[in-house]
Parts: C-alpha cells; structure tokens; sequence
C-alpha cells in the first residue's frame, strides 16, 4: 500500500467516524493502472484509469520549478485524481437514487425475469421516471365485486374471476399498470434490482 493511499485511507477513515465507506474500498478495488507524467517543469499528471477504461485526471503544480518534489508531486496528484473519482460516485450515487435505487445494472431481460418469478423488483437504469419499476403478479383470482361494473358478475360460480400471470409496472404516478416488453427493452442490458 502506497503512502499516498495510506494518506487518503487516512483520510477518509478520520471524516468517517473510523468506517471507509463502500464506495471507497469499490472505487479503490477499480483501480486499474496509475501514471504519473510530469508535463512541464511545474506542473505533475496522475492518470488513474478505471478497469472500466474510464479515466480520471488529477494535478499538482508548483510555482517555481526549483520547489519540485517529485514524490510530493506525484503524492499531491494522486489525490487530486482519487478526488474525481468522489465526484462520479456522487453522480453515480444521485442517479440511483432517481432511478429508484437499482442495486445492479447489467443484467438481460431473461435474468430480470427470474429475479421478479423470485419476488424482486427490477428497472432499467435507462428509464427516465422516477421510481418506477416492473414485477411478476402471480396467477391467481380476484373477486368479482371489485368490478363495479359487473361484467364478470355470474359467470364462474364462486365469483371469483381467475387471471393468468402477468407483469405490471409502478409507474411515476404511482399507479400500478398491466406492462408489456417493447424490442428495446427485451434485449437491453441495463437491467437491475429495485431496492
């Protein structure tokens, strides 16, 4: 473990009440390769790329060239660049709460159905509303009297009218609809469990 690492670990365990937060570890853990350049005779790089292919950018300079440290350089730039990465977690963070805290998103529609046949919600992280998400509605019968209109009234003889499975939305109203899978979302891949 590098002492840049310790410094930030540090850190952040101090602005914590002694716990890292999961992200840290997360991001950490998603640390491909780091680099180091030095631009000009007053100015370090640190380039920290993501195992994503993502990467971030982080800069130290010195105002005479004289007062260049490399190792304090290279230390003062590593951190700056760890610190963009709180930025995107903050991002990432905010968008999962809009989305209606989707615990994963690279899951396929086929997957997404087991996950609802087994009780879970799920979403597409590409949706824009709110809150939103689809669930499994097992087959199962509903009175007859909760059709005020009677349409069902007599035809089976406990009125109990009985409906096959089906898959039904919690739109951003708040109203639960009956869903029907367009191409788009059959094979998206940005599938995910609602939390």
């Amino acid at each position: 473990m590098s002492k840049t690492f310790q410094m930030i670990l540090k850190k952040e365990l101090d602005g914590n009440n002694g716990k890292i937060p999961f992200s840290f570890v997360q991001h950490m853990a998603d640390i491909g390769e780091t680099k180091f350049v030095q631009l000009t005779p007053n100015m370090r790089v640190c380039v920290i790329t993501l195992t994503t292919g993502h990467e971030v950018i982080g800069v130290a300079q010195v105002l005479d060239a004289k007062n260049d440290v490399e190792e304090i350089g290279n230390s003062v730039a590593y951190e700056n660049a760890v610190n963009e990465l709180w930025k995107l977690e903050g991002y990432l963070l905010k968008q999962k709460i809009y989305n209606g805290n989707i615990k994963t998103s690279n899951m396929n529609f086929g997957q997404a159905i087991s996950d609802m046949k087994k009780g879970k919600k799920v979403a597409r992280s590409g949706w824009n509303g709110k809150g939103m998400f689809i669930y499994y509605v097992p087959a199962n019968k509903y009175p007859m009297s909760g059709n005020t209109l009677e349409t069902m009234k007599g035809i089976y003889p406990d009125d109990l009218v009985p409906y096959q499975e089906y898959t039904a939305m919690k739109t951003v109203d708040n109203t639960v609809v009956p869903w029907l899978c367009s191409q788009s979302d059959m094979y998206a891949e940005d599938w995910g469990i609602v939390e």
